[in-house]
C-alpha cells in the first residue's frame, strides 16, 4: 500500500474542472496502473499518480490499497482538514461506478490487520490493545493504546501509529466521528483486542443520538454572568460542506429576557422552522445583554436571507444576522464548545 502527501495551496480552476480533469485522465491509466500493482511497479508511476491528486487540491493525499468489493481501491483522503474534504467527496461523487477492477473512495478504508516497519521497528495491528472512555456529551469513545513495541519510541511516532491502527481499523472517516482523545498508555497491555476495540466502536456509533445539549453557566471578561448551550455531539464531519458561520442576534439578554422570555422561545421556534434544511442550530449564548445563536450552514446567501426577514420581524429586540466564512468552525472557541 502507498500513501503521499505534499503541502500547498488550492489551484484557481474551480473544482469541477480539476475533477473532470481527473478523471479523463484516470481513463486512460487505470487499466495500466492495475497492471503495474500485480506486477509491483507502482512506485514508478507514484510522481505521476501525485501531479494529478495535487492539481485537485495540493493537501490531498492519496492511497492505493485492496478493495473491499473490486481488487483495488483508490482512497482519497482531506487528512483531517474540513477545508479540504469537500474537494475529496467531490472527487468521489464524479468517480466512474465501481467495478470488479477498480472503487473509489474519499477517506482510508478500514482493511485487515497490518504489519509496519518504522524506524526499525515491527508493529503488528494485531498486538494494539486499548482501554476506552466513553464522553456521553461529545458522543466519542477517548482511547488509550499499547503495544509492545511503543517502549523507547518517540511521542510523535507512537502517535502517528496509533492514528494509523485506528485509521486501519474503522477508516479514517469513523476515527473522526467515533474516537476522540488517543494516546499511548502503558495500562492498555492488559485492554481489549483490535476486534474488541472495533466492536465497541461499532455498538458506540449504533447507540448514539448525534444531538447531545450541554448548558454551561459562566462568566465573561466583565465577571458577569454567561449562559451557555450548544450541541456537543455536533461533529464536523457529519457537515462536510457547512464551512460558513450564521449568528442571529437580539439585544435582549439575561437583564431583560424574563420579560420576553415565552415571546423570545416562539420567535426563535419561527426561526428555526425558517431556517430548517438551510443551517443547523449549534449554540445560543445569553448574557445580561444580549442573546446570539450560532449554526453552521451550508446555504450562507440564502441562510442569511431567511434569518435577515425573521429579524425584520423583530426590530424591537434589535435583532439581526449576519453570515461569514468559517470552514474550521473555530466561531466554537468563544463559548467552549
Amino acid at each position: 500500500m502507498r500513501f503521499l502527501r505534499r503541502g500547498g495551496g488550492e489551484s484557481e480552476q474551480p473544482i469541477e474542472q480539476r475533477v473532470d480533469a481527473f478523471w479523463t485522465w484516470w481513463a486512460g491509466v487505470r487499466d495500466g496502473l492495475a497492471a503495474d500493482i500485480e506486477a509491483g511497479t507502482v512506485p514508478a508511476r507514484t510522481g505521476e499518480i501525485s501531479e494529478e491528486v495535487h492539481r485537485l487540491h495540493a493537501k490531498l493525499a492519496w492511497e492505493l490499497g485492496p478493495g473491499t468489493s473490486a481488487r483495488h481501491a483508490f482512497n482519497m483522503s482531506a487528512e483531517g482538514n474540513p477545508e479540504v474534504r469537500p474537494v475529496a467527496l467531490r472527487w468521489a461523487a464524479a468517480a466512474p461506478a465501481p467495478d470488479a477492477k477498480w472503487e473509489y473512495h474519499p477517506s482510508r478504508q478500514p482493511g485487515r490487520p497490518q504489519v509496519l516497519e518504522i524506524r526499525g521497528t515491527r508493529v503488528s495491528f494485531s498486538e494494539v490493545r486499548a482501554v476506552t472512555k466513553w464522553d456521553e456529551a461529545r458522543e466519542q469513545l477517548d482511547v488509550g493504546l499499547w503495544h509492545p513495541a511503543f517502549d523507547g519510541l518517540p511521542t510523535e511516532v507512537k502517535a502517528q501509529i496509533s492514528f494509523l491502527f485506528l485509521d486501519n481499523l474503522v477508516g479514517e472517516d469513523d476515527v473522526e466521528r467515533w474516537v476522540g482523545a488517543i494516546e499511548a498508555d502503558p495500562e492498555a497491555e492488559a485492554g481489549r483486542t483490535r476486534d474488541e476495540l472495533r466492536d465497541e466502536i461499532r455498538q458506540r456509533a449504533e447507540s448514539a443520538k448525534g444531538e447531545s445539549w450541554a448548558l454551561i453557566e459562566g462568566r465573561d471578561q466583565h465577571d458577569d454572568p454567561v449562559l451557555v448551550a450548544f450541541n456537543s455531539s455536533l461533529k464536523r464531519i457529519d457537515h462536510p460542506y457547512a464551512g460558513e458561520h450564521l449568528e442571529v442576534t437580539i439585544e435582549r439578554g439575561l437583564d431583560e429576557a424574563a420579560a420576553d422570555n415565552e415571546a423570545i422561545r416562539e420567535a426563535e421556534t419561527q426561526l428555526g422552522g425558517m431556517l430548517e434544511g438551510l443551517a443547523v442550530e449549534a449554540a445560543h449564548v445569553t448574557d445580561r445583554r444580549r442573546r446570539v445563536t450560532h449554526y453552521v450552514t451550508a446555504e450562507g446567501e440564502r441562510a442569511l436571507a431567511a434569518a435577515r426577514e425573521w429579524a425584520s420581524r423583530h426590530r424591537e429586540w434589535g435583532a439581526k444576522a449576519s453570515v461569514e466564512p468559517d470552514p474550521t468552525w473555530s466561531f466554537r472557541k468563544s463559548y467552549g464548545g
